[in-house]
């Protein structure tokens, strides 16, 4: 039985990972900073672990085949937060794979979960490919570009795989349930211009994608003391993991309305970009009044304003990976679950 750790284990996509890698028969250490959930399978041991702490990450990694890491900041009252526990932390965890090397007969892999904010939004209404250089337009995606070049100075001692997801839907997820519940209203509230596009992959075939780049995926190469990368080997090594088709706001509203039986047109109202601004500033108002970061803040409107979000994961299809089914069938699937778990 293969020994897998997993950081970020009690988050929305790391908890299904874990559920999929138990399933699949692998024994997984689960690494967690506090006391955040228990796992009471004989399957899963608990690690008193933070990412930003590197003293407490001697030898976790010594008998693993496999680190997913996923453990990171997607909001926070302070951008120093990002690069912190975003970058320093994936610094951190590469950097103990690599010293448990000299212990081991064969270099663990690691796959680290960065994310399509890394990369930018899309080039002239086109969907990203892995050759491009990033261009974030947020901290959130600075500090996701930055830990990938952090990591890839390890790249000649650690095997590493990066997979950029972009939005992530699931029957849990707290961010598109605002989307849904507008849909099903009849109202659609999508920034700058209604034909904006977004790729998205459902939480199911993010951790399949996953588990199966830790198989089948490249590994990423390091820069040569003497020189920069070529285009080919900049982009080995990392995967945009997402459907093909990508949709706009008022597109999940009518799926998700049909799924539950209530079809309805959905009217996609245009926020403009001064308004998406002045929403961002409110909304680090109240984060810092309230002591927690709301999902409407400036960083997050930098991102909004940005234009689409689409990437291409030809590269993903070449190594064998399948979606098992269509985006639509997964916004339905998500927007029966919303209703089920009592959210809509």
């Amino acid at each position: 039985m293969s020994q897998t750790a997993v950081t970020g284990a009690t988050g929305f996509i790391g908890s299904a990972l874990v559920k999929r890698l138990l399933q699949q028969g692998q024994r997984v250490k689960v690494l967690q900073h506090q006391r955040e959930a228990e796992f009471p399978m004989a399957e899963v041991t608990v690690c008193r672990c933070d990412v930003t702490r590197p003293e407490t990450l001697h030898g976790v990694f010594d008998d693993c085949d496999v680190v997913y890491h996923l453990a990171g900041r997607t909001l926070t009252l302070t951008s120093e937060d990002f690069y912190r526990v975003n970058v320093d932390g994936s610094r951190n965890v590469a950097m103990a794979m690599a010293a448990s090397v000299s212990r081991r007969l064969q270099p663990p892999r690691l796959v680290l979960v960065s994310s399509l904010a890394g990369a930018g939004p899309a080039v002239k209404e086109l969907p990203l490919d892995e050759t491009l250089p990033p261009r974030p337009v947020s901290d959130y995606g600075a500090s996701k570009a930055l830990a990938e070049e952090a990591v890839r100075d390890l790249a000649d001692t650690v095997d590493i795989t990066i997979a950029r997801p972009p939005s992530v839907m699931g029957e849990t997820e707290p961010y598109l349930l605002d989307a849904f519940r507008w849909g099903l209203r009849g109202l659609a509230f999508q920034p700058l211009a209604s034909e904006l596009r977004y790729s998205m992959v459902h939480v199911d075939d993010l951790v399949d994608a996953l588990i199966h780049l830790a198989e089948r995926g490249d590994r990423l190469v390091k820069p040569p003391s003497d020189g920069a990368l070529t285009k080919h080997d900049w982009g080995a090594g990392i995967y945009f993991v997402s459907h093909d088709q990508p949709v706009r706001f008022a597109d999940l509203g009518e799926i998700a309305a049909a799924a539950l039986g209530r079809p309805r047109q959905v009217r996609t109202v245009v926020m403009p970009a001064w308004l998406c601004r002045m929403i961002g500033q409110f909304g680090d108002l109240g984060s810092r009044l309230m002591g927690r970061t709301l999902i409407l803040c400036g960083d997050k409107m930098r991102e909004a304003t940005a234009g689409s979000w689409m990437c291409d994961s030809a590269r993903l299809l070449r190594t064998g990976f399948r979606f098992p089914v269509s985006l639509q069938d997964r916004i339905a699937q998500t927007a029966v679950g919303y209703r089920r778990n009592g959210l809509l």
